[in-house]
């Protein structure tokens, strides 16, 4: 049954406690009505909860992301203007990794924050024709490296197929 009334109506106690007020009307098989019943749903360790998780977004998104896009910028950087014979190939491979692995914490970092955004229906999504072979072997080649390290081969098998999809390819990678 839904419940009527206002819902999610909020009432804050002077001793910190939040209630949702709801109603709901009392009718009986005949459809006669015999009153309306109030009741209150204490929301206080959700509204903790969800300002411990706002304050986690914020973190995320400007301690963590800020830094983490300067070391970012400056690993591309350094990958560009180191010219062959200034490094040698073990130097350069460490670049190669590092930047592979700052774009993956990046990448964590807007899952966590496209999270938050789907939870709050605020996800912008490009919806566009997707060929799903090419991206299938775009999804392998990125994930290649990671499941070496933990000795798993990622192979797709089967003949190229030319069908597409309707979606945002961003998200189908995710």
């Amino acid at each position: 049954d839904e419940v009527e009334g206002e819902p999610g109506a909020q009432i804050s106690m002077r001793d910190g406690r939040v209630f949702e007020r709801h109603s709901r009307g009392l009718v009986d098989q005949t459809g006669k009505y015999w009153g309306r019943i109030w009741f209150y749903r204490d929301v206080t360790e959700r509204k903790k909860i969800d300002a411990m998780k706002s304050e986690f977004i914020a973190l995320v998104s400007h301690e963590l992301r800020t830094p983490l896009t300067s070391i970012h910028a400056a690993l591309k950087l350094l990958k560009i203007t180191s010219l062959p014979g200034n490094l040698d190939a073990s130097a350069i491979d460490l670049i190669d990794i590092s930047v592979r692995n700052s774009d993956r914490l990046l990448g964590i970092v807007d899952d966590i924050l496209d999270l938050e955004k789907i939870i709050t229906g605020e996800m912008d999504y490009v919806v566009e024709s997707v060929q799903i072979f090419e991206m299938l072997e775009e999804a392998v080649a990125t994930n290649v490296s990671y499941a070496q390290q933990f000795e798993v081969t990622l192979e797709l098998a089967g003949p190229p197929v030319p069908n597409g999809v309707q979606g945002d390819r961003k998200r189908l990678l995710q």
